[in-house]
């Protein structure tokens, strides 16, 4: 195994081939891990996903899709109010085929209804600010957890990985 490499420049030497901008962006994002974060945790977690058979894939999703739909149901005021009109309890979706008549949301719910998609209470300036790229209109403002940034930040390092790149 190579030893820890200390510093910009050793880094900048070892992997010339990577442009500068590159290796600040990257030594930024671990950076984040020793302030509290959670990506390399993400990161480990998904690359061990990579050798799970399809039912335990889909035994994880299954989990974590209830995880989300409780959560949205008891703590999303959008989603109290669309699922009590529809009379669906989160007990109800225990599966991807259970979320056939779940409330879809769309982007003009999203524009229109931005406060009441976010949990009561919670601060917004702890979240971290995203726009769509505008195409077919004006740009759409959401906001994500610091958590969801490191896990896509994570999957995008498991992609380069799996694509034979060395990050």
């Amino acid at each position: 195994m190579s030893s820890f490499i200390h510093t910009v420049k050793e880094i900048q030497q070892h992997y010339s081939y990577i442009p500068y901008d590159s290796i600040k962006t990257a030594l930024w994002q671990f950076s984040r891990v020793f302030r509290g974060h959670t990506l390399l945790w993400y990161a480990g977690k998904v690359m061990r996903l990579q050798n799970a058979t399809r039912q335990e894939i889909e035994e994880i999703q299954n989990q974590k899709l209830r995880e989300l739909v409780t959560e949205a149901i008891d703590k999303i005021p959008y989603y109290q109010k669309a699922c009590r009109e529809k009379n669906i309890t989160a007990s109800r979706v225990q599966t991807v085929q259970d979320l056939k008549d779940f409330p879809i949301l769309e982007k003009k719910t999203v524009k229109e209804q931005r406060d009441s998609l976010l949990t009561p209470g919670l601060d917004i300036n702890t979240l971290v600010p995203f726009s769509t790229g505008g195409t077919t209109g004006e740009p759409t403002r959401i906001y994500l957890s610091k958590e969801a940034v490191d896990y896509a930040i994570a999957c995008e390092v498991r992609a380069f990985h799996d694509f034979g790149c060395k990050l």
